[in-house]
């Protein structure tokens, strides 16, 4: 049985499917360190969110068989300015395949296909924001952290138990991506960064070719 408590202590492995990890690596494999940091201004961004921002979303589907709980983009677009961080940017699937927005992840499509009922899609559920988190990445060259939300709801989670999945998504917290940091900026960072072995010698004649263009 889950507890809200373990929803609290509970924290993503992947983002966005892992965008840009390498190829032929596993799917399940962490797409960012295991160690996780506690946003500074989590309190005023939580506060915000409580005061302004609806929490609750539409459930949907797409094409694809991936299931997910559409929030208003003020989620997103309305915190990032918090951070005061010109390398803060939107998450990647803002231009994507998946150009749905803001959103929780509730259901994959191999899920999907394991479903012993339908979904109810189109109603509206509610969560709460337990947390803000950031964490460094792995496998992604581009971006150097990511930062997201974690989210309870007993709404969610009994809507998982109603069709035949676990509680939580690979047994973690719901989450929204927040935001992700730009591992470069300036020539400079990009030299340290391959002086230090972090990236192979043609990765750093992509991200250069880059940032010439940039300029």
């Amino acid at each position: 049985m889950y507890t809200p408590e373990e929803i609290r202590i509970s924290h993503p492995t992947t983002f966005d499917k892992c965008l840009l990890k390498k190829e032929n690596q596993d799917s399940h494999l962490p797409c960012r360190e295991k160690e996780h940091m506690v946003e500074p201004k989590s309190s005023s961004i939580i506060s915000y969110i409580n005061s302004i921002l609806p929490l609750a979303g539409t459930l949907k589907e797409t094409d694809q068989g991936y299931l997910y709980l559409d929030i208003a983009n003020e989620y997103i677009t309305s915190i990032i300015p918090f951070f005061e961080d010109p390398s803060v940017d939107l998450p990647p699937y803002y231009e994507g395949t998946f150009r749905d927005g803001a959103h929780i992840s509730i259901a994959t499509p191999e899920e999907e296909k394991k479903l012993f009922s339908p979904l109810p899609i189109g109603e509206a559920f509610s969560f709460s924001i337990t947390g803000c988190f950031r964490a460094k990445l792995l496998f992604d060259i581009e971006n150097k952290y990511v930062w997201y939300f974690t989210i309870s709801s007993e709404e969610l989670t009994s809507l998982r138990t109603s069709v035949g999945l676990s509680p939580l998504p690979n047994g973690e917290s719901f989450y929204i991506t927040l935001a992700y940091k730009k591992t470069f900026l300036s020539l400079n960072d990009l030299i340290t960064d391959a002086g230090q072995s972090r990236i192979s010698l043609s990765e750093s004649a992509i991200l250069l070719n880059k940032l010439r263009n940039l300029e």
